[in-house]
């Protein structure tokens, strides 16, 4: 009796272990179920929310709108309280209620001043255009007042006073000897063109060299250090060509031992030619007249970090870019308005491809280069690239009817650039390798 009682407890048992098993069973398709169901809903809702029509697309462009017409309305009140008893917009008071009311804005790229200040920067005719958080609004004759993104930028540096030497720094050893970079003729892939020289030097170590020609500069551009450390050299005078290698294509001497250009200085720079100089970290922005001249420039396989906001803003000389900062491997970011304002620029091909810890790039690095016919490859394999992309697959002729191949060709442009925020919002012609 007890015997049958015990077996029919393990039946029991047996039944409800076979019960849970089930159970387990049924509960762990159901999961498996809810994930899948979870992920295509996922799906639908990344889609609809980083689409080109996605709702946080939609989202940043209404945001954008909402800063635009904030910079605009701050405009619009200003002008509306500075009309005289004439009717007409009395502009001491236009100028002065810009100048008190609105924080940041510019007119000519500086602020507006105080009427009758040392240096006066005011509103004097209409129409006229300021900068507000960074639009371009024109102000007309009528008090119209309006956002016009075609206005041209007008980007300002700093004045020549007080900077007109060019100042290069070195990393020296003793008995270490430096030749100047420098190249009597170069040519920039069109022509030969010859550099001027007549200046004089300070070596950094209390040695200097005056009454340097292209007669002499052979023997006399040289010099030997007794101590270690770091050299500032100061040219002052006419120094046309700024170039890494001699005429038979190799490296000036102890050129491995430059590590930045603390100053461009106002020598009459044609070309800038500092390749494949690892350990050359730093540059600086221009003043007013430095790259007044400028035609030929590249930095290629350089060590440089970082480039400096408006590098090579106003280089109307320069036609080509290319190339210029290709296989700089440290190099991390790009200042703002960098190129702005090269209006004869024709192309920026691979001007940066291959530099893969390149992280970001700043505002309107391209503004105003209306004549740009490449920007094939220009940021091609930057793979650490994030952020948004320039959006210059929308400039000339492309679009998409013609699959933006039109005019200007951006072919491979952001090419490995996967980590870009709007990376899915960049045309496939755009990202795509292509051969030839």
């Amino acid at each position: 009796m007890e015997r049958k009682r015990r077996k029919e407890k393990l039946e029991i048992k047996k039944k409800e272990k076979i019960k849970k098993e089930k159970m387990r069973g049924i509960t762990l398709i159901a999961l498996v179920i809810t994930i899948i169901v979870l992920l295509i809903l996922a799906g639908v809702s990344i889609a609809t929310l980083t689409g080109q029509n996605g709702l946080l697309t939609k989202a940043n462009s209404a945001s954008e709108e909402t800063r635009k017409n904030g910079a605009l309305e701050k405009v619009q009140v200003e002008v509306l309280g500075s009309y005289g008893i004439t009717g007409t917009i009395d502009k001491d008071k236009l100028n002065e209620n810009l100048r008190k009311n609105i924080e940041g804005i510019t007119y000519n790229g500086k602020a507006i001043t105080e009427k009758g200040a040392l240096e006066e920067n005011r509103i004097t005719s209409l129409p006229a255009t300021v900068n507000v958080d960074g639009y371009d609004i024109e102000i007309t004759e009528d008090g119209d007042v309006k956002v016009d993104d075609s206005i041209k930028i007008e980007v300002s540096l700093d004045p020549d006073t007080g900077k007109e030497e060019l100042i290069l720094v070195y990393d020296v050893v003793a008995g270490d000897t430096i030749e100047l970079p420098y190249y009597l003729t170069w040519y920039d892939g069109e022509n030969e063109n010859p550099a001027t020289f007549n200046f004089s030097v300070d070596w950094g170590d209390g040695e200097k060299t005056d009454n340097i020609t292209n007669v002499d500069i052979e023997t006399k551009a040289i010099h030997q250090y007794q101590t270690e450390g770091e050299k500032r050299i100061k040219i002052a005078g006419t120094y046309e060509s700024l170039v890494c290698v001699n005429e038979d294509g190799e490296n000036r001497q102890g050129i491995e031992k430059l590590i930045k250009v603390e100053q461009w200085g106002t020598t009459g720079i044609k070309a800038v030619r500092l390749e494949e100089l690892t350990n050359f970290t730093q540059i600086v922005t221009p003043t007013e007249s430095s790259f007044k001249e400028l035609i030929d420039v590249s930095f290629y396989g350089s060590g440089i970090q970082s480039i400096p906001d408006k590098l090579f803003a106003n280089c109307i000389n320069v036609q080509s870019f290319d190339e210029c900062f290709h296989d700089c491997d440290n190099l991390e970011t790009i200042g703002n308005h960098v190129f702005a304002g090269c209006s004869n620029v024709d192309t920026f091909k691979n001007c940066f491809s291959e530099c893969q810890r390149l992280e970001t790039i700043g505002k309107d690095i391209f503004k105003d280069c209306d004549k740009v016919t490449k920007y094939v490859g220009t940021f091609s394999n930057c793979s650490s690239l994030t952020g948004n992309a320039p959006e210059l697959w929308l400039l000339g002729t492309n679009s998409e009817t013609n699959g933006y191949q039109g005019y200007p060709d951006g072919g491979a442009c952001f090419y490995g650039c996967s980590s870009l925020d709007n990376y899915s919002e960049i045309p496939n012609y755009w990202k795509e390798r292509h051969v030839g």
